[in-house]
């Protein structure tokens, strides 16, 4: 309900779709399940009760299910591919809207800390502000970038690290949210993800296309606004 909301009276935005449609959640999903996701097959988001150590009941964190119903509003708009490039910019704008929904109820950059269990090892389960704490690359160059290929499969279980590699543009994402504001920032990425990227944008594509939304929005690409968002990609080498 808090997630409709935003995107409501954000965006103006009814439901993951813009057409009001019924809005499904199946909580107790599987047996002890470590996991929460939206199932575009489905038109459903489902969360796992966790297994009490790696995870704990997954409906607790209100970032992790404005995090679902973002893929939904990726599936119905921009419908990054679920690999690659394009998976990893479908990963981070759930967890940019993820965190902006909840920002002011959490007051941190990380993702899921409310859900994670004593034998995670770690207090989150990804840092937007600083992805490298749990091994996410926070740049283009980092060791931790997971290859991708522009030709042929994937060939690791996460679709060519459509998690790991979200932590560059993430921590993008936070540098323009502290430079610009959060009311900006949201409507910046809102429009891009929703009007300006399709199914197989990537990095680059999505600098491009953020940075011409800025000059429209806030007066040209010389506003202070603009000098920041190019400066925050800059800094992570998108």
């Amino acid at each position: 309900g808090k997630v409709y909301e935003y995107y409501k009276a954000t965006f103006g935005r009814r439901s993951y779709d813009g057409k009001d449609s019924r809005m499904v959640s199946v909580v107790h999903m599987g047996k002890q399940f470590n996991n929460a996701f939206w199932t575009s097959e489905y038109k459903l988001m489902a969360y796992g009760d966790g297994d009490g150590s790696m995870l704990i009941d997954t409906t607790l964190g209100l970032d992790v299910a404005a995090h679902e119903m973002t893929h939904a509003v990726t599936s119905s708009s921009a419908n990054l591919v679920y690999a690659k490039e394009p998976g990893a910019l479908n990963e981070s704008f759930s967890d940019v809207f993820g965190k902006l929904v909840a920002f002011e109820n959490d007051g941190n950059w990380y993702i899921g800390d409310k859900i994670v269990g004593p034998g995670l090892g770690r207090k989150a389960i990804r840092n937007m502000k600083n992805p490298e704490e749990f091994k996410q690359p926070g740049s283009n160059d980092s060791k931790y970038r997971v290859p991708t290929p522009k030709t042929g499969p994937c060939l690791d279980r996460d679709h060519c690290g459509v998690h790991r590699n979200s932590g560059i543009p993430n921590r993008a994402a936070v540098l323009i949210v502290e430079s610009i504001g959060k009311e900006k920032a949201e409507h910046l990425y809102y429009n891009v993800l929703t009007k300006r990227l399709s199914a197989m944008s990537g990095f680059s594509e999505m600098r491009k296309e953020t940075e011409k939304e800025c000059a429209l929005r806030f007066g040209g690409a010389s506003s202070t606004e603009c000098r920041a968002v190019r400066k925050a990609f800059d800094t992570v080498k998108m």
